[in-house]
Order: structure tokens, then C-alpha cells, then sequence
């Protein structure tokens, strides 16, 4: 019979924990890597073998150019291939950081 308790009791400590951790990836940064395939001043559009997402700038956004120096928003270009850290907020993919991993080569 304790030993009965002591599984019940133990099943749910590990189902309290798997929640509290599932919280905090939430709000943990995701990656991406793809190419540049759209860019405007409010969001650029990635996109690495059958898949595009969106993702938006926000003004917190780093950029960072090959080598990993600190750059700007222009640096960013059609055809480049980078990899962004973005977390989700009201349904949209906010960029965090973006790194610019190689130039284009668009044809």
C-alpha cells in the first residue's frame, strides 16, 4: 500500500517539474537558418528547403555580419544566407539576433 502512494506520489512530482520546464522554453530564443528571399523595413521572409517563415524586426533586434562583428539592419541583403534567434510574441516570430552566415549568390 506505501509503496502504492510512493509511485503516485512520485508520478506527480514528475508531472509538476515537466510543466514548470515546459514553461521556461516558452520563452526560451528559437533558431532559424535560411536565405533571404523578402525584406522590408518591418520584416524579412526566410527560407531553407520546402519551408518560409516570417520574421518581424523589432528595435532590441542585434545584427551581426560574418565574422561576427556588430552591423545594422542594412547589412542584411536578398540571397544571404543567416541564422535568427526569435521568440514568439502575439502570434508573430520577433527577431532577437540576427547573423549573416554567408553572401548572396542569387543569380
Amino acid at each position: 500500500m506505501k509503496a502504492r502512494y510512493l509511485m503516485i506520489a512520485l508520478a506527480m512530482i514528475i508531472v509538476l517539474f515537466s510543466f514548470a520546464n515546459s514553461a521556461d522554453t516558452r520563452d526560451a530564443l528559437k533558431r532559424y537558418r535560411g536565405r533571404v528571399i523578402y525584406l522590408t523595413d518591418e520584416l524579412c521572409e526566410l527560407k531553407w528547403d520546402s519551408g518560409e517563415l516570417t520574421f518581424y524586426f523589432s528595435p532590441n533586434t542585434k545584427y551581426y555580419v560574418r565574422g561576427g562583428a556588430e552591423g545594422s539592419k542594412s547589412s542584411i541583403r536578398l540571397c544571404q544566407v543567416v541564422r535568427v534567434w526569435y521568440r514568439m510574441e502575439k502570434g508573430k516570430r520577433v527577431l532577437s539576433r540576427v547573423r549573416i552566415l554567408r553572401e548572396g549568390s542569387c543569380r
